[in-house]
Parts: structure tokens; C-alpha cells; sequence
């Protein structure tokens, strides 16, 4: 990206990037053990630290993710206070981590998980009552006949949005190829599709007119289902009556606490992180 904003080929520190898949994360709880709270009233990140749950607790396995997770079920366990939450200095971090792995010492954390699958599969067999959670695999254990709640935190969601970057080393056919990926994202049906498993695209309108106006309805105005929805793999993930955990797009968004980001001190983050993992 060059300074004036356009797209050239002189070196500068900006760049260009297509935007296009998004959404907040918090994390899941199994409604048939913890008792359901009330969203963005009771259901705090808190409940991830909450001796209740102990040795039933999982976060996701990569620490630009559940770091952030863990910040923020520390803050509002009382436990420390941070700054800045999306940018820790280095001794916040070893604080941080001082008290993840007594937590581990302790026994508090089942494990962690590194795939949407996996993550299923923890809470699934029972292993887990409450972990880190993406959108996906929320809807996958509704299909599942388990009651997972998406919590809608006080302190705020875990907020993400992916981009896709073109390299300027890339040219000819396989540039031309690159470009045409990059527009299929924008066309219209892939937005639709992951719209069916709790993500948003960038350009809603074009998925709009390939949702059913009940879909449309549930998955960004947040409002109850009219009808029985399906998932990506053509399961019922939603029950006529339902309503979408976190309500509307709007609401959701105006509720963030951190966005995603790699950290001055991500480096420094990783020894901090991987002591946790390796910890009995």
C-alpha cells in the first residue's frame, strides 16, 4: 500500500489486504453442568478460573488465541490487573503465567485443544464443562443434542477478523488466480455458508439474497428462529424458538473487550506459554 493509499509496487511499511471473515469469541459451556447464566450480566470470563470446574477446564492450544482468554478470565477473577490487555508488558506476562501454572500445578485446566474438532470431542465425551470455544464447534455440539452455550462475557468478547494478503512477489497466471480466489470471497456463497456456522463476511449483502430470510434473521439480527436451521453439514444446529447466543450482529460487536492481535511481546509471550503446556 503505498502513502496516497493506492496499490503499487515501491516499498512501504503499509500493506493491503481484503477483509473478509470475522466474528467475537468467547468460550463454551455445557448448560447441563455449568448453570446457565445471563448474557452480558452474569457470564463473566471469570467462570474459566472458577474452583466449580476445576479439572474440567480447557483453553485452545495457541497462544495469540487463548492468551488472550486467559488475560481475561484472570482480570476478572480479580487475580491481577493488566494495562493494556491486547499488548502486556514482559513482567505482566510472567505474572500472567506464574498464576496459569499454579492453576496447572493444581490440576484446574483439563488440557488444551489445537482443532475446532477436538474441542468437540472434549466436551462431547464429558471431559470438559467449559473451555475456549469457537463459533463452529458450539453449533456442532447443538446438532449434537448438547446443550452448549456461546457466553455473551460482561467484560466483553474476544473480537478477530481474517484478511487475505496478494505477495508482490506473485505474478502472472498465478496472480490471476490469486485475484480470482480473493473475488469468489466477496461473491456472495462462501459468505452465505460460514454464515451457517456463526461467522460474518465483509460484504453481507451480496450472502443476503442466498440466505433464507429466517436465516438472515437469526444469524445477524438475533432474532428467534422461525423455523428449524441447519448447519454447514446440513444438521439442524438451531431449534425453531431459538435465539443466537449474544443476539445480533450489532449487539455482538458493541461488545468487545480485546481484538486479536500478535503482541510487542509475543516473543517473550512464547516461553511463558509453553512452560504452561509442559506442566503436570
Amino acid at each position: 500500500m503505498q502513502n496516497d493509499n493506492s496499490i503499487g509496487a515501491n516499498e512501504t511499511k503499509r500493506i493491503s489486504f481484503l477483509p473478509y471473515v470475522h466474528n467475537v469469541d468467547s468460550f463454551g459451556y455445557n448448560a447441563a453442568v455449568v448453570p446457565r447464566g445471563t448474557a452480558y450480566d452474569t457470564e463473566s470470563w471469570s467462570w474459566l478460573l472458577d474452583r466449580k470446574f476445576s479439572g474440567k477446564v480447557a483453553l485452545v492450544n495457541e497462544p495469540t488465541i487463548g492468551l488472550f482468554d486467559a488475560v481475561l478470565a484472570v482480570q476478572a477473577a480479580g487475580l491481577a490487573t493488566f494495562e493494556d490487555i491486547g499488548n502486556l508488558t514482559r513482567s505482566e506476562i510472567d505474572q500472567l503465567f506464574r498464576i496459569l501454572v499454579e492453576l496447572r500445578k493444581d490440576g484446574h485446566f483439563r488440557g488444551v485443544w489445537s482443532s475446532v474438532p477436538h474441542s468437540v470431542e472434549l466436551m462431547s465425551q464429558g471431559d470438559v464443562a467449559i473451555e475456549s470455544m469457537f463459533s463452529p464447534a458450539v453449533f456442532e455440539l447443538n446438532a449434537k443434542g448438547i446443550d452448549c452455550v456461546y457466553a455473551s462475557p460482561k467484560e466483553g468478547y474476544r473480537a478477530w477478523h481474517g484478511v487475505m494478503c496478494l505477495s508482490s512477489a506473485t505474478s502472472g497466471a498465478n496472480q490471476d488466480a490469486a485475484y480470482e480466489y480473493m473475488n469468489w470471497w466477496l461473491s456472495g456463497w462462501p459468505g452465505a455458508f460460514i454464515a451457517r456456522q456463526g461467522y460474518y463476511i465483509s460484504n453481507p449483502e451480496r450472502s443476503r439474497k442466498l440466505l433464507s430470510a429466517d436465516e438472515w434473521d437469526y444469524w445477524y439480527d438475533g432474532k428467534p428462529a422461525q423455523t428449524d436451521l441447519k448447519g454447514t453439514n446440513e444438521d439442524v444446529v438451531v431449534k425453531q424458538g431459538q435465539t443466537r447466543d449474544g443476539g445480533s450482529y450489532e449487539k455482538r460487536f458493541s461488545n468487545i473487550a480485546v481484538w486479536n492481535t500478535v503482541m510487542n511481546t509475543y516473543e517473550y509471550s512464547l516461553s511463558g506459554w509453553n512452560e504452561f503446556l509442559s506442566t503436570g
